[in-house]
């Protein structure tokens, strides 16, 4: 999985991770010199498709607010106002998991506790507020685990995570340590590399019995594996980048003319070229020209770029695209099922996810860890709008009497037509106390919404 998570976290970090990544996603042509390449490389600037495309995945659940369950223990509904102990709500903390996993395929919750201090006990935790809280883990910084089974179940009986710590260094400055915590059912240990070993720094108990770990999908392959569910998608962003440094490359090159002389005596090595310089030749048939690029190439590459663009944005935004107006309604409805699919089962995967590390936490907190409690992601998107039929529709149905005020308000707020903060029963008294209007019937085979 490394070399995928790779490239997945490099196209996050945009044009400064790509050109730091440098050969290994755009390769140095054969004789072309460090000097040469390097110049090529600063040139090259990303299209970045593949974070643009996440970004508006995952906006999508995230335009609404994360409810916490009514049911969910309150201690829990009050550690959710900051649940990773670094400021972030529920809402927050699950759009930053989702974001991950949708990039990598998966990423992982840990579920940590404060070190209680020796002869410490209950009610001196509480008395300090020590509680569980829950850090998200990218996939690349999981970097080995053992699992067997138990109860026919496959669970986890180790995990290495790589961790990056920064530590003073001197008077004034900072260092930043690698580390990798090693978790265990029933123990962590902590190791750090001083001149090149790994030595334990630290070490301590893990009272749950399990590692507090969950695991986030959006597109396993197997227990703890997992594809990018864009990876395709990814790729076709480095040919971009790659296609885009040559055709920046030979723009470059193409703005200067090159000087073409003729008939000059082999001794003038050098000509000085530019205002109050004179140029002498003994040939009569002596000419100075520049020669110029055609510029086809130019044209081609741009197609080519265009070309790539177009597959890029039928490839990442499936599951976001509205269908044109030549979409038959059912069609587009059929279409509108089959890709929000794949991102509805997303956002189900990670409420599951949530549910489990709240279980961790009660567990921590010795609370009900079975009735711990769960949250509700906004799954109410992707209606497709299709030249305004959908309106034209609703607003025939409300006139016919076929749906009342409040449901005719809900649908056109769910497709965006309204504000997503708008309050329709408060709308509708607003309604009930202005002055009778007659709302205009929609014009036959118009093609336009009636407003």
């Amino acid at each position: 999985m490394h070399e995928d998570l790779r490239l997945v976290d490099t196209l996050m970090g945009g044009t400064d991770a790509m050109r730091a990544a440098g050969q290994l996603y755009l390769p140095r042509e054969p004789r072309e010199s460090p000097e040469a390449y390097r110049n090529r490389l600063s040139r090259s600037t990303l299209y970045n498709a593949f974070a643009d495309t996440v970004q508006k995945l995952v906006g999508k659940p995230f335009s609404k607010p994360t409810v916490v369950d009514a049911a969910t223990l309150e201690p829990i509904k009050e550690w959710c106002e900051n649940i990773d102990l670094c400021g972030s709500n529920i809402t927050t903390f699950c759009r930053e998991v989702f974001e991950l996993g949708l990039a990598d395929g998966l990423t992982h919750l840990l579920v940590d506790f404060p070190r209680n201090e020796p002869g410490k006990t209950l009610a001196d935790e509480q008395k300090a507020k020590a509680r569980p809280y829950v850090v998200p883990v990218k996939a690349i910084n999981l970097i080995a685990w053992s699992s067997e089974m138990v109860g026919g179940v496959r669970t986890l009986t180790q995990v290495r995570i790589r961790e990056n710590a920064i530590e003073a260094d001197g008077k004034w400055g900072e260092k930043i340590v690698q580390r990798i915590r090693v978790l265990f059912t029933d123990r962590f240990e902590l190791y750090e590399k001083q001149k090149k070993e790994w030595v334990l720094i630290d070490q301590g108990e893990i009272s749950l019995g399990r590692v507090p770990l969950v695991t986030f999908y959006t597109g396993k392959t197997g227990f703890m594996a997992a594809r990018p569910p864009l990876l395709d998608l990814a790729h076709l962003n480095v040919q971009h980048w790659q296609s885009s440094s040559d055709q920046q490359h030979i723009l470059h090159f193409i703005r200067f003319p090159l000087l073409h002389g003729a008939g000059f005596n082999q001794d003038q090595k050098e000509i000085e070229i530019g205002p109050n310089r004179m140029i002498l030749s003994e040939d009569p048939q002596a000419r100075l020209s520049y020669v110029e690029h055609t510029g086809a190439a130019v044209e081609s590459g741009r197609q080519s770029l265009r070309d790539l663009e177009e597959k890029m944005d039928a490839m990442g935004a499936q599951m976001l695209v509205q269908r044109s107006g030549d979409a038959s309604a059912t069609a587009a409805a059929l279409d509108t099922a089959k890709t929000n699919s794949a991102l509805h089962d997303m956002v189900r995967r990670l409420e599951n996810a949530v549910q489990q590390a709240f279980g961790l936490m009660a567990g921590w907190a010795k609370l009900d860890a079975e009735n711990a409690g769960s949250v509700d992601i906004n799954d109410d998107f992707g209606l497709s709008l299709v030249s305004g039929k959908d309106e034209d529709t609703l607003l025939r149905s409300r006139l016919a009497g076929e749906l009342s005020r409040e449901t005719y308000l809900g649908e056109l707020k769910r497709r965006n037509v309204l504000r997503n903060d708008l309050d329709v029963e408060e709308e509708i008294t607003r309604i009930e106390t202005e002055a009778p209007a007659t709302i205009p019937a929609p014009k036959e085979n118009d093609g336009q919404s009636a407003e």
